[in-house]
């Protein structure tokens, strides 16, 4: 590996001088380069020849220095420092040869030395094993980044155990065969037991199919877009009260409050022991009222019932009195040629307080003068030229009688 590294240094030497050679050629070629080395060597030879000069001064400065007999003593007094120095020296160097050829001709020393030497040898054989361990135990993508507080681990490595005060995991951890992940923890097995810990969240659940074998405490709104199965009881309601229940057993199903729905309800027995209002279409095979039965205002098909109040407040079973010589001989019928105003009696059920009477005929009105009138009668009058304005030509047909506005299903003919 070594000489790998050196031959790979050697090759990228080689390349560096050459691509350097290249670029010293380049530049001796170039104009301002000779410009730029003229100046420079220009440069060059002004320090010179200041150097030269200065040389000259300072030579004469050392000739006067020599020739100068303070200069010779000083000299003479370094010299003799400096040959007792070296004489110290020397005997010194002496002396401690001489200790040390003791201490090697002394056989503790050399055991002592030994002792040494092998605990030094033991501690390096102990390192040389200890990095050999870490070495094949970690990858060289392992690291600890003290600046980051990081631990990296190299792809397709696992470790036994982790520890830190905190952690993170930039894409997955696993535990035997669960996998924590972001956004999810799943087990290969197919199911997480929790045990009896409790889970809490203020977000949404969202789950396939659920099966509780406990109780299920909705504190919150609940929806359940398809089926919810119950082998118990369903309690709806705050605090333990039931505001909505149905009993697992019987099937039975009461609530405390309305039961309000834009589709139908069935049931074979349905009980309402307050106000049960029916706005769409009900059937069933029998109705029991046991208080009162409230209908629409006014019936708007055969089909529809009628209220006590829409009945009184309107005449039912009309008649009216065909004597009187208006009618055609042995005929039920007006007889609008003769020149006479014609008279009405109604006979019929809540005529009292019935102010207007009319006729109508294909599209037009006459109006009845009131004569008399009881509770259940009425006599009115029509005059010759109010019928004939309103039948026009024809010489044949009926009138619809209303009474105050309201059809009475009773037609006179003419």
């Amino acid at each position: 590996a070594v000489q790998n590294d050196v031959n790979q240094n050697e090759s990228d030497a080689d390349a560096a001088d050459a691509a350097l050679s290249g670029r010293i050629t380049s530049l001796e070629a170039d104009a301002t380069t000779a410009t730029a080395l003229a100046a420079v060597q220009s440069d060059v030879d002004a320090n010179e020849l200041a150097s030269d000069n200065a040389e000259t001064a300072l030579s004469g400065r050392i000739t006067s220095l020599e020739a100068d007999p303070t200069t010779a003593t000083a000299l003479a007094a370094v010299q003799s420092d400096v040959d007792a120095n070296e004489l110290a020296s020397d005997n010194a160097e002496t002396a401690l040869s001489g200790r040390i050829t003791t201490l090697e001709a002394d056989p503790t020393t050399a055991a002592a030395v030994t002792a040494v030497q092998n605990d030094v040898n033991q501690n390096e054989a102990d390192a040389d094993a200890a990095i050999l361990v870490n070495t094949n135990s970690i990858a060289a993508n392992d690291f600890f980044d003290q600046t980051g507080v990081k631990l990296a681990v190299g792809a397709g490595k696992t470790w036994t155990e982790l520890e830190a005060a905190t952690g993170t995991f930039t894409s997955s951890a696993s535990a035997g065969t669960l996998t924590l992940a972001a956004g999810s923890i799943t087990d290969s097995n197919g199911a997480v037991d929790f045990g009896d810990d409790h889970l809490s969240t203020t977000g949404t659940l969202d789950a396939g199919a659920t099966t509780l074998g406990g109780t299920l405490d909705v504190a919150g709104a609940g929806e359940f877009d398809s089926s919810l199965g119950v082998d118990g009881n369903l309690r709806v309601g705050t605090g333990g009260a039931s505001t909505f229940q149905v009993n697992s057993t019987s099937g039975a199903l009461s609530t405390s409050g309305d039961i309000s729905t834009t589709g139908g309800v069935q049931s074979t027995t349905l009980i309402a022991t307050g106000t049960a209002l029916l706005q769409g279409t009900t059937t069933a095979s029998t109705l029991s009222v046991s208080n009162f039965l409230t209908l629409n205002n006014e019936p708007l098909l055969d089909s529809h019932a009628a209220t006590k109040l829409y009945v009184d407040s309107r005449p039912q079973a009309y008649s009216f009195d065909q004597t009187g010589g208006n009618y055609q001989t042995n005929s039920d019928r007006l007889n609008i040629t003769e020149s006479n105003d014609f008279t009405l009696t109604i006979s019929g059920a809540s005529l009292a307080g019935a102010t207007s009477y009319k006729l109508h005929y294909k599209g037009g009105e006459a109006t009845l003068t009131l004569v008399s009138s009881t509770a259940t009668t009425a006599t009115l009058t029509l005059t010759d030229t109010a019928v004939t304005t309103l039948v026009g030509s024809d010489t044949e047909g009926q009138m619809m009688l209303s009474i105050d506005g309201a059809g009475t299903g009773l037609y006179v003919k003419f």
